[in-house]
């Protein structure tokens, strides 16, 4: 038996497919109102309609079923990562007015659990808006990420910490965003700990 498509099928399709990206919509126009500092109505009506041609012109995203996040984990880790903001940028501040004898950039490798695109993109960027460390490259494969670090003090376990870290942003960050890591990826591939940056 041959199947025919019903009249109206595809606009349907297209009317489900849009709202399953209101919430990337929605996300796109807080992003625009906060990038002019001002909500107005000429604001709200602009960002809908940018945030609409985006939408429009990318390229599908395979992903699964939206998960609204957990109020209360994700209201930890935004204050673990203002914390981390804080005690970074005077880190920094440090290092430029009382400069060590020798920066000691390095590149670290951090192996993770998860190969969610959401909990990767939150963790990596996490990491790049921290003051003296930034993600170089992320491998959804491994999963792990390469994170460039400013200054790795000459002691030992000073790698270790920052895998520390890095793996405590994705525990939280599962947390607030509903993921298990027992079932999203097992324990966290092995491979070099880290590496000096070249010049």
């Amino acid at each position: 038996m041959t199947a025919v498509q019903a009249p109206g099928a595809a606009p349907g399709r297209r009317a489900g497919a849009w709202r399953r990206n209101l919430p990337r919509l929605a996300w796109l126009l807080v992003v625009w109102l906060a990038l002019w500092g001002d909500v107005s109505w000429a604001n709200v009506l602009s960002g809908l309609l940018v945030g609409a041609f985006v939408l429009h012109v990318s390229p599908p995203v395979e992903h699964g079923p939206f998960r609204w996040p957990a109020p209360l984990p994700t209201l930890t880790y935004a204050l673990r990562f203002v914390r981390d903001l804080v005690v970074a940028t005077a880190e920094v501040a440090r290092q430029v007015l009382w400069p060590v004898s020798r920066l000691r950039p390095a590149v670290v490798e951090v192996p993770l659990r998860c190969r969610d695109r959401a909990l990767l993109s939150l963790v990596s960027n996490s990491i790049t808006l921290t003051p003296g460390t930034l993600t170089l490259e992320v491998d959804e494969a491994g999963p792990r990420i390469w994170v460039h670090v400013l200054h790795l003090e000459d002691r030992s376990g000073a790698a270790e910490d920052v895998v520390r870290h890095a793996r405590s942003l994705e525990e939280h960050g599962a947390r607030a965003l509903r993921i298990d890591l027992a079932q999203a990826g097992g324990r966290p591939g092995a491979g070099r700990a880290e590496r000096e940056a070249r010049g």
